[in-house]
């Protein structure tokens, strides 16, 4: 009652809701309008949030035009999806500004995007802010994703030394594409819906995995990263679809996709390390400091015999 009480001496207009219908709207008075999506009648499937970007955008438009609105999630990493979609969409701004803006003014700040939810953001974005149906990175993400429902969880299980002669040759792909104006970012690989690994040390979204990793010290074979061994405090990495500006230029920053701290810096031009002076043709730096590692959460079944089962009578 607080809250609804609030809402009218706050001039709030609106209410979009990204899930079902809370039981505390009931009360809400009809002079507020409300408008909500993810229902059980109509559910965003396979959870393309995209496809109602431009919907949202301009209802949230009006709404502060007319006074303001009150936004209402279950999950708060898809409120700052559609906050971020909205002011890309309506100030022009870049992902990195977006994501920069919301972090310091809202309650959102701790919830970590998914790479699955940035790249909806990336696509929206390169797209000019609508659906381009012509455009090829969008026609295979609606394939595969929307329509095909495929796992966009990477294999990540033991290490395999394959992996880093994966990882040399994806780098040596990505160096030529680019310099021949072909590079396609969203191309490049990623960590899918995975919540585990190596994360951005601020908001704990998963950032990379071991198999993205560049040995860039002739000193040791492995390099556990965050281990007391690693010779460096820069860890290298393969291009990777999230980070913003990569396939345009030579060199630049390398900011968290999900919380927009700067972790680190990429160069297509060969370079040395500064901490191991190394020699690499091309290659992504982040600082070791601004990582962390999450471990995986095991999901354990229990069974329960029937003979504990309780039944209301």
């Amino acid at each position: 009652e607080e809250r609804l009480g609030s809402l009218l001496t706050a001039g709030i207009t609106h209410i979009v809701c990204l899930c079902e219908k809370p039981k505390f709207l009931r009360a809400v008075p009809d002079t507020i309008s409300q408008v909500y999506f993810n229902t059980k009648k109509s559910p965003v499937k396979k959870g393309a949030w995209i496809n109602h970007f431009n919907t949202i955008s301009c209802i949230l438009t009006e709404a502060i035009a007319q006074g303001g609105v009150w936004l209402i999630g279950l999950s708060r990493a898809i409120t700052k999806l559609i906050l971020a979609a909205y002011l890309v969409s309506v100030k022009k701004i870049s992902i990195q500004e977006a994501i920069s803006t919301i972090d310091p003014l809202c309650k959102v700040k701790r919830s970590a995007l998914t790479q699955e939810l940035f790249i909806q953001l990336q696509l929206w974005h390169t797209m000019g802010c609508r659906i381009n149906p012509q455009f090829a990175p969008w026609v295979e993400y609606e394939q595969k994703v929307i329509k095909g429902g495929t796992d966009r969880s990477p294999a990540t299980a033991r290490f395999r030394t394959k992996i880093i002669y994966e990882c040399i040759s994806r780098i040596e792909a990505a160096r030529e594409a680019f310099f021949e104006g072909k590079l396609n970012k969203f191309a490049l690989p990623d960590t899918g819906d995975q919540n585990w690994g190596y994360c951005c040390a601020t908001c704990k979204t998963c950032l990379f995995t071991g198999g993205n990793i560049l040995k860039h010290n002739k000193e040791i074979t492995f390099q556990p990263v965050l281990n007391d061994e690693y010779p460096c405090d820069k860890v290298v990495l393969e291009p990777l679809q999230w980070m913003e500006g990569i396939d345009k230029e030579r060199t630049g920053i390398v900011y968290c996709y999900s919380c927009a701290k700067e972790i680190g810096a990429w160069t297509w031009s060969e370079t040395a390390c500064e901490s191991c002076n190394s020699t690499l043709s091309s290659a992504v730096f982040l600082k070791v400091k601004c990582i962390i590692y999450k471990e995986p959460v095991i999901v354990r079944c229990m069974f329960i015999p029937r003979s504990f089962i309780l039944f209301p009578l």
